[in-house]
């Protein structure tokens, strides 16, 4: 896998957020910007230029997840979005799979295995 440089890491839960950083950098990642609210996260995308978005459905603030995704999409292009949830329904997948292009998730709590097959899938489908 083409190991890619940013990751902007969109989560309101301190632990997850670290605990998804500690893993990619042990995948080789290394440029993390990690902000915990939707407002952040769609201010930040177009400096950060990152090459995927983890992003989480229900945040802190007034965005939600979907709307920051949709946000970020108008800045950052066709960036891929994984969407982290404990929400895991079908319309929750449903609404993933109709509204976003280039989007996956992953329920929580991660399985960081999973979320490890997840970005090859993401980066090999970019190459």
């Amino acid at each position: 896998m083409k190991q890619k440089q940013t990751v902007l890491i969109v989560e309101d839960e301190f632990i997850t957020a670290l605990a998804v950083e500690d893993y990619l950098k042990r995948l080789g990642f290394k440029d993390f910007v990690h902000v915990s609210n939707g407002e952040q996260g769609v201010k930040l995308c177009p400096s950060a230029d990152p090459d995927v978005v983890i992003l989480d459905i229900r945040l802190a603030g007034e965005m939600d997840g979907f709307d920051t995704a949709k946000k970020i999409r108008e800045l950052c292009d066709d960036v891929p979005i994984i969407f982290l949830t404990a929400i895991t329904t079908e319309e929750t997948e449903q609404k993933i799979n109709d509204e976003f292009e280039n989007a996956y998730y992953l329920p929580k709590p991660i399985e960081m295995p999973d979320l490890e097959k997840m970005l090859k899938v993401i980066f090999e489908a970019e190459n």
